[in-house]
Formats: structure tokens, C-alpha cells, sequence
């Protein structure tokens, strides 16, 4: 089960505007190309961000491009961020595995790196399933397993793995459990595959690392970029992207 107490304390600590707003520009533009790619959002259509935190920039280009977009969370202080930032929006706290809302509630489902934060995936994805309209579609991207930067930074094994920019719920997911858990929830036209192209602010690596360490991050984009060439991409991009359909 999920810490959910750890979880909340974790994210109300670490709550601020820009808190986890990452990726840098190039990563947010592919991220979104992604999403219209895959999902093909259509006006008036009701999207949810499920795992919201303060607003991702995602949840910025969708506004702007016209579309209704939720969000939920359990952090108090990242919803009460979000509503600051995105007034037109509404923002709910409370548990994803558990949302309270009514059946075939939305059309679409976002999940920005957040179905890595459950040990168990089955109870969130059975959940977003119950709460989609049919015809509805999940769009997600989460660390990959099989990725050897992930692996070495954010692996639960790792010796690097830095305890306090983490929560403890946090974890890398393979992509056989995403396509496993998608199966269970009774999704279908299931997609789960690598993706490279996830670059960092120099912001937020100043978080992670000291002077003059986190300039690694432009190596490490570098690295990003070259792998979206390779024919391992599938298998062992830094992130799996994972779509799927009610």
C-alpha cells in the first residue's frame, strides 16, 4: 500500500510554484506533442490530472489551447498552489485511489510521473477506468526501469539515490507491469513504450546537486537527445509513456 501520510507530508513540504516543473522547454514541447499525438483531444472534452501536485506545464499548454483540464491531488498545499496558478481550473484534494467521483465522470485521464509513486499500480488504474467515460483514453509517463541514468539515480537499490528529493513511495516502473496493469483495469488498445527526449532545467538539477556539479545536466540532455536516434529507445528510454482506451 501507499504511504499516503508520508506521501502528503512529503508534497506539502515541497509544495512551491515551480516546485517540480522540470523539464526544460524542448522536453515540455515533446511531452505535449506526445499527448495530442496519442490522445487527440477534441473540444468541450473534460480532462482530469490525476496526481495534479502544482500545475505541470502540460496542464498549462492544454489550458491554452482551449480544453477544461482538473486536477487532483493529496497534497493540500500543492492544490491550494494550483488553484493560485490556474484560477479558470478546479482542483481537488484527495486520494486517486479513491477519487469520490462518479462513474464515467471524464474523457481523458492524464498521469505526469505519478503511477510510479504506488507499489501497486492495479487499485489507481481500475480507479481512473471506473471514473472515464467509454471511448475515454489515459495518457502517462512514468521512469523506466531498464533506463541505466533511472536506474543509477532514482533505482530503489542504488547507492545514489538521494533520499530527500524523493518520497519514499517512489520507485521505477517496467514495462510489462504497465501493460499487465492496464489489462487488469480492462483497458484496451493498450500502448506502453520508451521514450528519450526528457530534458532537465538547469533549475531543478540545482536542487539536486551542488555548485558546480548539477551543470551535468547539459551532458546528461545531450545523452537524452542522442538516444531518441537509437533502435534501444523502445526499450530502455529514460521514460515509458503508456496510452490506453476505455
Amino acid at each position: 500500500m501507499q504511504d499516503k501520510k508520508q506521501e502528503s507530508s512529503f508534497f506539502n513540504n515541497a509544495a512551491s510554484a515551480d516546485s517540480w516543473d522540470w523539464m526544460d522547454k524542448y522536453c515540455q514541447e515533446m511531452v505535449f506533442k506526445l499527448f495530442l499525438g496519442l490522445v487527440k483531444p477534441k473540444q468541450n472534452e473534460c480532462i482530469l490530472d490525476m496526481g495534479c501536485g502544482c500545475g505541470s506545464e502540460l496542464h498549462l499548454k492544454l489550458v491554452n489551447r482551449g480544453l477544461t483540464v482538473n486536477g487532483i491531488d493529496i497534497s493540500k498545499e500543492s492544490i491550494k498552489i494550483a488553484r493560485g496558478k490556474y484560477p479558470d481550473s478546479v482542483f481537488f484534494k484527495g486520494d486517486i485511489e479513491n477519487t469520490q467521483f462518479k462513474d464515467d465522470s471524464f474523457d481523458i485521464i492524464i498521469f505526469s510521473t505519478v503511477l510510479h509513486h504506488f507499489p501497486d499500480i492495479n487499485n489507481v488504474l481500475k480507479e481512473s477506468y471506473r471514473i472515464l467515460r467509454k471511448g475515454g483514453r489515459i495518457y502517462a509517463y512514468d521512469p523506466n526501469y531498464y533506463n541505466p541514468f533511472m536506474w543509477v539515480y532514482r533505482g530503489e537499490q542504488s547507492p545514489l539515490r538521494s533520499k530527500k528529493n524523493y518520497s519514499v513511495n517512489e520507485r521505477l516502473l517496467k514495462k510489462h507491469e504497465l501493460q499487465k496493469g492496464l489489462v487488469e483495469a480492462r483497458y484496451s488498445n493498450i500502448k506502453v513504450f520508451g521514450k528519450s527526449g526528457f530534458t532537465y532545467s538547469e533549475r531543478y538539477f540545482k536542487r539536486l546537486l551542488p555548485f558546480p556539479l548539477y551543470k551535468v545536466v547539459y551532458f546528461y540532455n545531450v545523452i537524452e537527445r542522442l538516444l531518441v536516434l537509437t533502435r534501444k529507445e523502445e526499450d530502455i528510454g529514460s521514460f515509458l509513456i503508456s496510452y490506453a482506451e476505455k
